[in-house]
């Protein structure tokens, strides 16, 4: 499959809603097992700032993390990041998230759209069109309704 680099990279900026200092480094399309690989790079002069106190944090380390987003061209998107943990002087080493993780391995969009599907339909069917399992799924509906419960109610 040939795509432009440029438009698919402005779509998964915008889908995703990447913060500036991240980029679309490599993508991946996995035909046999239908999965789109997108690797994230994190710019190296980017300023972050601690989870907790919000202040600015050196970098620590990082970790390898992959979060599953929606669907691209029906198939499986996971985005792939090295997740870097920062020395924060006031609260100690963190892991930074990105704003669009909002929970452990999935996209705030794909949360977003598992919660619209349970709107009308019963969480294991959900699951099932998802493939993830019924535990997963209710998991991050409690997990987004923690975060955000002002949302559930639209």
């Amino acid at each position: 499959m040939r795509i432009n680099r440029t438009i698919f990279e402005d779509f998964i900026k915008a889908d995703v809603g990447l913060e500036p200092y991240l980029r679309v480094g490599r993508v991946e399309f996995d035909m046999q097992r239908m999965i789109v690989n997108v690797r994230l790079e994190l710019a190296p002069d980017a300023k972050l700032l601690c989870p907790i106190c919000g202040k600015p944090a050196p970098r620590y380390d990082s970790r390898d993390r992959s979060w599953r987003h929606l669907d691209i061209f029906g198939r499986k998107c996971i985005l792939h990041l090295k997740q870097p943990r920062l020395n924060c002087p006031t609260c100690g080493i963190k892991s930074w998230n990105p704003s669009w993780a909002d929970a452990p391995h999935f996209t705030r969009g794909f949360v977003d759209n598992l919660a619209d599907w349970c709107k009308t339909a019963p969480v294991l069917q959900v699951a099932l069109r998802f493939g993830i399992s019924d535990k997963t799924a209710a998991s991050n509906l409690k997990i987004r309704a923690a975060l955000r419960p002002d949302e559930d109610d639209e």
